[in-house]
């Protein structure tokens, strides 16, 4: 899954390639935020926080900016793109 570092945080983007749904992994996160997260020899646990309002709209133009084609997605499509925010809970190792 691609990610996306902005600011302190840590992003990933549920664009679902600009298909007309939600990405099933997006659903199942909404379902429960609790997520293991390995990035090399990091890894942690977080819990996944759906930005809204300006604070999405904030991470995602951001995003946007830094990789086009997510601006490319949102734009062939009605439904409001999903950015997702990785909040570490505490570095395991």
């Amino acid at each position: 899954m691609m990610y996306v570092r902005l600011d302190d945080g840590l992003y990933v983007v549920a664009s679902n390639a600009g298909a007309v749904s939600d990405p099933q992994w997006f659903l199942n996160l909404v379902a429960d935020p609790r997520v293991h997260v390995e990035l090399g020899s990091e890894e942690y646990d977080a819990t996944a926080v759906v930005p809204v309002d300006l604070e999405r709209e904030r991470a995602f133009g951001q995003i946007a900016g830094m990789f086009p084609f997510f601006a490319e997605h949102q734009a062939g499509i009605a439904r409001l793109i999903p950015v997702v925010r990785l909040e570490p809970d505490e570095l395991i190792g």
